[in-house]
């Protein structure tokens, strides 16, 4: 009698898909500078505040006010460029490396069905990138406490808030992120079907979400603007405040949640007529 294989219709599973990740080297190396950045951050800020003349200027007055400032200092520096990087990292490796391994035919001959095996892809790499993110925000919370302390936090506005505030803005801000590069991780699908390139696959949309920040800071019209697909990225920054606007989260989410939804049909498409080679 045939041993059925453990990667059939029952067997590949999210789960099963995040244990094959579990001690990868991507996995690995991206949760350890995901654990170390804040660490970093505090070493430098502590050095720079030893010299007469600061190095990072009011920047750094306001990320050392409290261990909530600067747990709000890291993620808004993550948002740039760290955090698509991630996302887009996981997305776009899903499927390309498998391709580029050779593996991703005989997934498709146990078999697995193509829209499964990219839907089971595309939730394992959400949960690695929030599994990143949740990461990024604990190690920040613990090394601001324990060098800046938690006393209440100042925002750029001059308003001061809870340390108590800070962690639930810290939490609101992971959560909206996941959410808003979902456009970042369906687009990285769509090139990571139709290449077996890994590099190509997660560098192409990380460059177009770096294009989408570079022409909303131009002076362009704001109902043009409203259309890039990053122009809601800091919407978070709304929450910082005692008064928080959810206006701009809420069309955020929308926006990203759409064009998410367009670019995974484009890539479930791109997937199941793509010609797979062994």
């Amino acid at each position: 009698m045939t041993k059925a294989c453990p990667l059939g219709r029952t067997g590949f599973t999210v789960r099963a898909e995040l244990a094959r990740h579990t001690r990868t080297t991507q996995t690995i190396v991206v949760l350890t500078c995901a654990a170390l950045l804040p660490v970093l951050l505090v070493i430098a800020f502590t050095v720079a505040s030893s010299r007469a003349q600061p190095i990072f200027g009011d920047i750094e007055q306001l990320a050392t006010a409290s261990g909530g400032n600067f747990v709000v200092f890291v993620l808004f520096a993550s948002c740039r460029i760290g955090m698509p990087v991630v996302v887009a990292l996981f997305f776009g490796t899903a499927i390309a490396s498998e391709a580029a391994w050779r593996t991703l035919g005989y997934l498709l001959a146990i078999p697995v069905p193509r829209h499964r095996l990219l839907r089971v892809k595309a939730c394992a790499a959400w949960i690695r990138s929030a599994t990143v993110f949740v990461v990024l925000g604990l190690s920040a919370v613990l090394a601001g406490c324990v060098v800046f302390g938690t006393g209440p936090a100042v925002t750029p506005d001059g308003e001061s808030v809870s340390f108590g505030h800070c962690l639930l803005l810290a939490a609101q801000t992971i959560g909206y992120e996941l959410v808003h590069l979902v456009w970042v991780g369906t687009a990285a699908l769509v090139v990571g079907v139709s290449t077996d390139r890994a590099v190509i696959a997660w560098a192409v949309p990380l460059a177009a979400s770096n294009v989408s920040q570079i022409l909303d800071d131009l002076p362009v019209a704001e109902p043009v603007r409203q259309f890039l697909p990053s122009h809601f990225g800091f919407a978070w920054l709304d929450l910082a405040g005692t008064d928080p606007e959810w206006t701009n989260v809420s069309s955020g989410a929308l926006s990203a949640l759409l064009y998410g939804t367009v670019l995974y049909q484009l890539a479930l498409h791109r997937f199941e007529r793509r010609d797979i080679s062994w």
